[in-house]
C-alpha cells in the first residue's frame, strides 16, 4: 500500500479481506494519554514503536489517568 494512503484506504483494504473486522471508536478526551503518543513525532512508518521510558511529555497524563 501507498504510504501516503489515508487511515481509511487500510481499513478498506482489511475490509475487503476474508475477515471479521471490529473497529471501537474512544474519543480522544477519554484516553488524552494515547491521543498524545498518536500525535508524538516518531516516524511516518506504522512500525510498533516501544518505549523503554515513559515520554517526559506524558508524565502528567499518567499521573492524571492513576488519580482517576
Amino acid at each position: 500500500m501507498d504510504v501516503r494512503c489515508s487511515i481509511m484506504c487500510y481499513l478498506l483494504e482489511l475490509h475487503k479481506r476474508n475477515w471479521v473486522v471490529r473497529l471501537n471508536h474512544i474519543p480522544c478526551n477519554l484516553n488524552k494519554l494515547v491521543d498524545s503518543l498518536t500525535k508524538f513525532p516518531i516516524t511516518d512508518r506504522l512500525d510498533l514503536i516501544v518505549f523503554d521510558d515513559s515520554p517526559i511529555s506524558v508524565l502528567h497524563l499518567l499521573d492524571a489517568e492513576v488519580v482517576t
